[in-house]
């Protein structure tokens, strides 16, 4: 892979994105708006694998043929594809219009709801509402989560399952210390870099791509995002699900509970309304 190139004229452009940070007048997350095509151009196949794979073990063998799934936080719907495929019926949900798209084009018959997770609601109640590859990490307060927990508890039917999975600390101790890790993008050349802060327990995802704008002149434009999340203890996690009125929750550590070490320290959460 090339180098990154040298600057000598820079225009710089920098959005900085914290993801507790909502559109007062729409009330959802427009964060990945920014990178949607990048997501699902270099993630969303990787995290759709790692999602089926757990979802065949922990989920799936309990579900009816054709079960209706919402997928909370859906992003630009690999997994809710992959599911289609397998016969149920799917219906996606995430903050994010531009991912939104991406799914719409992948399941064209999929409904799909633009909403936050925190403060959707939908009418129609569900067997099971699955939100897979640490999305709800994004959400940077107990009080949100809780939030979030509730609504999906009143979208579910009696006896509906909800499946998620939640980084732990020793995921963000082991995984998120990516430095420079560099990517080719369209024209573009960038950087990726994660990192963990134990006194704050937030973790942070760094994206700088440079864009040419003159080559013969070395001009380059900068544009930089951040991504966070919230480290949350699995006693946090409990309670919020407990408060949302979950009674019955089972928790599978992804090395110890289902012999993923790559993945050690996500947690894959099975709860039944």
């Amino acid at each position: 892979m090339k180098n990154i190139p040298k600057v000598t004229a820079l225009c710089l452009s920098i959005v900085f994105i914290s993801l507790s940070s909502i559109s007062n007048a729409q009330q959802r997350y427009t964060d990945y708006d920014p990178i949607a095509d990048f997501y699902n151009r270099f993630w969303s196949v990787p995290l759709e694998r790692l999602a089926i794979g757990k979802l065949e073990k922990i989920m799936l063998p309990n579900l009816k043929p054709k079960a209706e799934i919402l997928d909370l936080m859906c992003g630009t719907g690999h997994i809710a594809a992959t599911l289609h495929k397998k016969g149920f019926r799917m219906t996606g949900l995430d903050g994010s219009a531009k991912m939104l798209e991406f799914a719409k084009k992948k399941i064209p018959n999929m409904k799909t709801i633009l909403a936050d997770a925190r403060y959707f609601t939908t009418s129609k109640k569900f067997d099971a509402v699955i939100c897979m590859s640490d999305g709800l990490n994004h959400i940077m307060k107990e009080e949100g989560l809780t939030k979030a927990f509730t609504q999906v508890y009143k979208a579910l039917k009696s006896g509906g399952q909800f499946v998620f999975d939640m980084n732990w600390e020793e995921r963000y101790i082991k995984g998120w210390n990516l430095r420079g890790l560099r990517v080719e993008y369209d024209n573009s050349e960038g950087i990726i870099s994660s990192s963990y802060n134990k006194n704050t327990r937030i973790g942070s995802i760094k994206f700088w791509l440079y864009y040419p704008i003159d080559k013969a002149k070395n001009t380059w434009k900068r544009k930089a995002w951040e991504l966070t999340q919230y480290c949350y203890t699995p006693q946090q996690i409990k309670k919020a699900l407990q408060t949302a009125g979950f009674q019955t929750i089972k928790a599978y550590e992804a090395n110890q509970d289902l012999g993923d070490a790559r993945n050690a320290g996500r947690a894959y959460y099975v709860c039944k309304k």
